[in-house]
This record gives structure tokens, sequence and C-alpha cells, in this order.
């Protein structure tokens, strides 16, 4: 265990003998970025493979399940997985909160960044959301990279290049600025989404079918599409309530 104030990201080892790629993503807007992480780690049933040590990290609230508190302090928040597939090894990084200052957050994103370079990995993938006004048929995958080389590669797969000036909140957003100090290539995938403090399933598939395409990873995106279809029946569904519920409020106008 690290010291007491320390943050140290500790890997189980190097990743050798083929291309090693990360993909990272903590929750923010419509807990896109932590859903996909969290997805292919069980499609591809990746094993714990490391973890960040500091309780500097932990978020600044106190959860509760059911009324009775569940202690934050006992758990490790951070963690790394690895998966050794056909044509790459897969190390993937994510944790169940955001740092709570944006200190630490550059702190675990430098961490990171320098675990991964020292394991061996050559690029990193973040997630994140893409705020929209309102729900779209079919979500638009954004990226940003961190050269035009890459950046070009990835509008190859059928991604659309971030337009303009932009920014990134989060680790999911600083990672990319370590992991360029540190020699190494990374890029952001960014799904539209407006929901803000629930899952958006629609949103995760998007990049989790774009990653898994790109990448070549061969993962069974079946469960995570029927998801995001009974979530976007759900979506509807409610929006026909809705509708129906003024239709009544005005028809009952006269009353007031």
């Amino acid at each position: 265990m690290a010291e007491a104030g320390a943050l140290e990201a500790r890997l189980y080892g190097r990743l050798e003998g083929r291309e090693a790629v990360m993909l990272a993503g903590l929750p923010g807007m419509g807990y896109v970025a932590k859903q996909v992480v969290d997805y292919f780690i069980g499609e591809v049933k990746a094993i714990p493979f490391g973890e960040v040590y500091s309780r500097h990290l932990y978020p600044s609230v106190v959860v509760f399940n059911e009324g009775v508190m569940e202690s934050l302090l006992d758990k490790k928040l951070y963690r790394f997985y690895l998966a050794k597939l056909p044509n790459l090894n897969l190390l993937l990084f994510t944790g169940e909160a955001q740092p709570s200052s944006a200190e630490a957050q550059r702190m675990l994103a430098d961490e990171v960044a320098r675990a991964a370079a020292e394991a061996g990995v050559k690029r990193v993938f973040t997630m994140a959301a893409y705020p929209v006004l309102g729900h779209v048929e079919e979500p638009r995958v954004y990226v940003v990279a961190t050269s035009g080389s890459l950046l070009n590669e990835l509008v190859g797969w059928g991604l659309t290049a971030m337009p303009g000036r932009s920014s990134i909140s989060g680790v999911n957003g600083l990672l990319l600025e370590y992991v360029a100090q540190r020699g190494m290539e990374g890029a952001c995938l960014l799904s539209e989404t407006f929901i803000i403090d629930a899952p958006d399933v629609k949103a995760a598939a998007a990049l989790v079918k774009s990653l898994n395409a790109g990448l070549k990873l061969g993962v069974d995106t079946s469960k995570i599409e029927e998801m995001a279809e009974r979530f976007d029946e759900d979506l509807h569904r409610q929006y026909e309530q809705m509708r129906r519920a003024r239709e009544v409020e005005k028809g009952l106008g006269y009353i007031y």
C-alpha cells in the first residue's frame, strides 16, 4: 500500500509481445464512458491488472444504499483490467467516480498515463458525452486526438472530427494531455446525449460499436444494442405519456 497521502498506480506487469491499447473511462454525463469500459471488461472477460492507491481521490460524498451507508474508504475506486485479444493487448481503466477536485483529477490522469506508458501502451482511447439539446435517433460520434495524423485515421473509421474549439472536463479529457506528454497517442470519442444524471445506454452503445469496429476487437455488441433499443423504447413511451398528460391538462383548462 502507498504511504498516506501518496498517489500511485500499480500494474501487475508489462504488456509485451504485441500492440498494447488502453481504453479509459470514468463516470460523467450520461455515464457514457463508464458504461463503455464496463461493457468491454465483461465481454472480453478482462482480469484485474492493477489499482490506484490514494485517499485524496475519494469523492466528497457519502453513499447510502436503501438508507444504509456504504463506506467508500473500504473500496478500491480505480482499477485496471487486462484482456489478451488475438490482435492486441487491451488494458482497461475505470473507476466509481471522478476525483472531487481539479488538482486530484490532474494527479490521477498523470499517474494513469505514467503507468500505461511504463507498461508498454502505445495508444489510449477515452470516452465522453457530447451534450445536445434533445433526443436523437442515432447518436453521432465525434472525436478529438493528440495529433492530426491520428485524427485523420479515426475520421476514416466513420467518426466526425470535433468542429471548432472545444474542451473536455474531468479525467476523461485530461488524460489525453498527459498521454501526449509521455509519448503515447491519444483520442477521445464523444457520443451525443442530452441525459445528465442517468445512464444513456444508447449513447454508450454508439461508442462501443465504433471502438469495436475501429480497433477490430471482435466483441459481441448485441447485448448493449438490445439494451439501447429497450432504452429508446422506454424513452419514447415516457414522451408519449407526457404528451397525453399535457393534452388532458389542456382539456381540463376550463376548471381553473
